[in-house]
């Protein structure tokens, strides 16, 4: 067999030995190719040795495999160097570069699988330590602050057995410092709440002096104040009118000025009612604070005009100008559509076709191995052949017939993986636009206008 035809052959043993490898967008770049497939060489290899020949070949695949790893964490990068990882009998590294497989948007059911496979393998030989905390994000150490972050919570991390010190770091919060004692092939936990450190919240006034002034429904004074993180409410009393009221978040380690102005010949304030819903739950922020959320959010507004943004994750916020009329209504509908993928599931099939190919031309190609052997062992061996001319004709048309068998498979599979690869690519995710509607009703009387953003 030619030389080239191996070396293919190698590559998807190697395929086969890591199943989570699937066709997928690479980056492009050629060192990182050249890394991968320098590893998967040395990795391939490796199977066909034993002792330290074995050992040898697998840190020379890991070595090329973390060159790869510092250029693009792809998943198969990460899957292969975790088994190298664990046949050089390092679990606990293999531990975290599973973790951060799984972690990975868009894996197939098998890949997931695999992963998850792998990893319930790799709980019975390693210590691990589940780390939470409240708020979620936080930096973890394990035992040293000095060496690189672990991940951050939540998050599992393997250790070696025995006693730890887990410090949990996030930004303008208390810094968590516990212990933990970790037991080959259980899970330790901890939990931990970190408290927000107090933020300075400057109170601007523009009122009469003898004007009272609230804070959160306590007396308060115009200056500096410090306050925890989260939403507060500052209000103005007039003697005669309506109060003035501003509510406002605070985010840690986000100083911010507050301002409330009072004319001193000022009358009762009129005011108008705003009620925003939405098809999914929604954070609903007037001017830029929050007033609420959920699907439906009332609240009271002084007239005028107001800025309302409606906020879902991982969708592009919806704002509005909306003006406030005395004694009125002001509603707010949002909607947001579903994202859809335009052609389904046939990308899925395809890899699952492709992969289907893979493991054939590997059959195929483990056969032409064995015809040839066979071949060789009878009709070129060094004492002269063993069997009749005519069966090492026979086994040499054998071997040729396997050798173009593979060889056609091997390229429709190729070819497969192509077009799977732009299967891929084109199947973004879309949707229709989302909507923001308003209706303001008074007295029976109404405007209605929408927009498509």
């Amino acid at each position: 067999m030619s030389v080239l035809r191996l070396a293919l052959i190698a590559i998807a043993l190697v395929a086969v030995a890591a199943p989570s490898v699937s066709v997928q967008a690479q980056s492009g770049n050629a060192e990182a190719r050249a890394h991968f497939d320098e590893a998967n060489r040395h990795f391939a290899r490796a199977r066909r040795l034993r002792g330290a020949r074995r050992t040898r070949a697998l840190e020379e695949a890991l070595g090329e495999y973390m060159a790869t790893l510092a250029i693009v964490r792809s998943r198969n990068a990460l899957f292969n160097t975790a088994l190298v990882l664990e046949q050089l009998e390092r679990p606990t590294e293999a531990f975290g570069l599973v973790r951060e497989y799984l972690a990975i948007q868009g894996l197939t059911d098998q890949e997931r699988a695999d992963g998850e496979a792998r990893m319930a393998e790799l709980r019975a030989k390693v210590a691990v330590i589940a780390v939470e905390s409240t708020p979620a994000g936080a930096q973890v150490y394990v035992d040293r602050r000095d060496l690189a972050a672990r991940g951050r919570t939540p998050i599992e991390v393997a250790v070696e057995p025995g006693d730890h010190t887990v410090y949990l770091v996030l930004p303008h919060h208390e810094t968590f410092e516990g212990e933990v004692a970790a037991a080959p092939g259980e899970r330790a936990e901890v939990r931990a709440t970190l408290a927000a450190e107090p933020v300075a919240v400057t109170l601007e006034v523009m009122a009469p002096a003898e004007t009272p002034l609230t804070l959160d429904g306590e007396p308060a004074e115009a200056g500096t104040v410090r306050l925890a993180p989260g939403l507060h409410v500052a209000r103005l009393v007039p003697p005669r009118g309506t109060p003035v009221e501003r509510r406002f978040e605070v985010r840690p380690g986000e100083p911010m000025r507050v301002r409330l102005e009072l004319s001193s010949t000022a009358v009762a304030v009129q005011t108008g009612a705003l009620r925003v819903t939405s098809n999914v739950a929604a954070q609903v922020f007037v001017d830029d604070a929050p007033i609420g959320e959920g699907q439906e959010v009332d609240a009271e507004l002084s007239s005028g005009s107001h800025v309302v943004e409606v906020r879902v994750a991982d969708r592009d916020p919806l704002r509005r100008m909306v003006r406030i009329e005395p004694g009125a209504t002001a509603e707010l509908q949002a909607t947001f559509e579903e994202e859809t993928r335009p052609l389904g599931v046939l990308p899925h099939i395809a890899l699952g076709v492709t992969v289907a190919g893979l493991g054939a031309t590997v059959g195929l190609g483990i056969r032409a191995l064995n015809l040839n052997d066979d071949n060789e062992a009878a009709c070129n061996a060094a004492g002269g052949p063993i069997v009749a001319p005519e069966t090492c004709r026979r086994l040499a048309g054998e071997v040729e017939d396997a050798n173009r068998a593979t060889d056609i498979v091997l390229g429709v599979t190729g070819a497969l993986a192509i077009t799977t690869l732009i299967l891929y690519l084109v199947n973004r995710p879309s949707a229709d636009a989302d909507l923001l509607q308003v209706n303001v009703d008074r007295s029976g009387a109404g405007v209605r206008f929408g927009r498509r953003f």
